[in-house]
């Protein structure tokens, strides 16, 4: 593969993903665990996330935190 500058954005692009996806993964492990919601809406869950985090990019891990839990509510099953 050579290195070009679109290969290095989509790089860069890939890394910041991974760290909001660990942030996004995190914040719902810690507060969601034991909470049932169909398998379908786990990257809806991410998306809110994600969409928290693009909206405004210095959230806060509590902020984010709220987000999910807060969209969780709406799609859980028990």
């Amino acid at each position: 593969m050579h290195v070009t500058k679109a290969n290095v954005t989509r790089a860069k692009a890939k890394a910041a993903r991974q760290g909001i996806d660990e942030r996004i993964s995190r914040a719902f492990m810690q507060n969601c665990s034991g909470i049932e919601i169909g398998i379908t809406d786990i990257p809806k869950v991410f998306k809110a996330g994600r969409d928290a985090f693009f909206a405004n990019s210095a959230i806060t891990d509590a902020a984010l935190t709220g987000v999910i839990l807060a969209f969780v509510s709406t799609i859980r099953k028990n």
